[in-house]
């Protein structure tokens, strides 16, 4: 019931995952490389969503402008600031 259909006017492959197991195993399974022209966004529980943001920037070296991944929510926690820093470490 979560899934919604989103329409645009951009090209967009969208993927709606709902088992947390899956979803690092999604990403890399994308087959995207270093040089790929791509935006890549990803909102969901902060912690769930590091890996995700560290494999787009430290493997395969996207640039920030082409990734927005988003921590919305962060298990155990009322109230999350979503715009915090610590949630947003593309170094990490």
């Amino acid at each position: 019931d979560d899934q919604q259909v989103l329409a645009g006017q951009a090209e967009a492959d969208i993927r709606w995952v709902f088992s947390e197991d899956e979803v690092e195993a999604t990403v890399r399974g994308l087959g995207l490389g270093p040089a790929e022209r791509v935006f890549a966004f990803a909102a969901g529980e902060a912690t769930l969503l590091k890996p995700i943001r560290r494999y787009l920037r430290r493997e395969l070296e996207l640039p920030k402008e082409q990734v927005d991944v988003d921590g919305y929510w962060k298990r155990g926690l009322a109230n999350l600031d979503h715009h915090a820093a610590v949630l947003h470490d593309d170094d990490e």
